[in-house]
């Protein structure tokens, strides 16, 4: 066991402190590392969706500039 008296006591209080400071810092860290994650996660999911939508859009006007030719077609035929 040893023995602090006065001042020499501070040093053990302060190292304590940074500790827990320390201790809180790296929670909040893991805290901000999952939250990130998830949002990755969210985005990604999402450029999937704009990137499927985006597909089936081109399609679509595919498919229709086919019918408008089509059309076209038809009417030069007559």
């Amino acid at each position: 066991m040893r023995s602090w008296r006065g001042p020499r006591e501070a040093p053990s209080c302060s190292t304590k402190l940074q500790q827990q400071q320390q201790q809180q810092q790296q929670q909040q860290q893991q805290q901000q590392q999952e939250q990130q994650r998830r949002q990755q996660q969210r985005q990604q999911q999402l450029q999937q969706q704009q990137q499927q939508l985006q597909q089936r859009q081109h399609q679509q006007q595919q498919q229709q500039l086919q019918q408008q030719q089509q059309q076209l077609q038809q009417k030069q035929e007559q």
